[in-house]
């Protein structure tokens, strides 16, 4: 796992960044990508591509799988509290 207190929110977001979107452009995709996800999931519906990425370029379809990986290879939050996490967030 990664830790992302070492390579920090942008690392995720780079491949994003790299395809043309702005931080801001690229921080509403994920937002949107993670709720039609959740939206997806409640529902019962599983879909392989989500439609927030529909409209977007290849460029950006490519860097999207890319950004999921990176994802899932950063360290979750610690129940401990280690790093910053929910432990520690919660007071």
């Amino acid at each position: 796992m990664v830790d992302v207190e070492e390579h920090g929110l942008g690392w995720v977001l780079e491949p994003l960044l790299g395809a043309g979107l702005s931080t801001d452009q690229a921080s509403d995709l994920v937002f949107r990508l993670a709720f039609d996800a959740v939206v997806d999931d409640v529902r019962g519906v599983r879909v392989s591509a989500p439609g927030a990425l529909a409209d977007q370029p290849c460029a950006v379809r490519t860097a999207w799988e890319q950004t999921l990986l990176r994802m899932m290879l950063v360290d979750p939050l610690r129940q401990d509290g280690a790093g910053g996490g929910l432990a520690t967030a919660g007071g």
